[in-house]
């Protein structure tokens, strides 16, 4: 995987090295999170329905018992998000983020990059939402 380059107006979540570190959930972002096999669906889901561009920054974790996705979507996303099956985390909680050379395993790695062209962008929530449903509806 190609990194772009790291410059200084990454946001302050996003670390140049290929590390880890903890960081509050509500801050500058809320997270949804998947069992990995639906969570992967639904990234190649969004990536569709927005054109072949990527859908936002997320964060795979293949290590706990049950492997997870974890989409970062704007802050207030946990207030309202009530999906079945999926898990959303706000304010009071914590999550490792890998640092912006982490593109595998072992542990937490970016299975899609911040986009280097809007480094603020994430998840859309809505489209998200959207998309698990109708996912469940089938």
């Amino acid at each position: 995987m190609d990194l772009p380059p790291l410059t200084s107006d990454f946001p302050p979540w996003l670390r140049p090295h290929g590390g880890l570190t903890l960081f509050p959930v509500g801050q500058w972002w809320d997270l949804v999170a998947l069992p990995e096999e639906q969570g992967l669906d639904l990234v190649l889901q969004l990536s569709r329905r927005r054109g072949g561009l990527r859908p936002g920054p997320v964060v795979r974790d293949a290590l706990p018992a049950v492997p997870r996705i974890y989409l970062l979507v704007p802050c207030g996303t946990s207030r309202w998000w009530r999906v079945p099956g999926t898990r959303a985390l706000g304010l009071g909680s914590y999550v490792v983020v890998p640092g912006h050379r982490r593109c595998r395993p072992p542990g937490p790695y970016w299975e899609v990059l911040p986009d280097p062209e809007c480094r603020s962008r994430l998840v859309d929530a809505e489209m998200l939402h959207q998309a698990v449903t109708g996912r469940r509806s089938l």
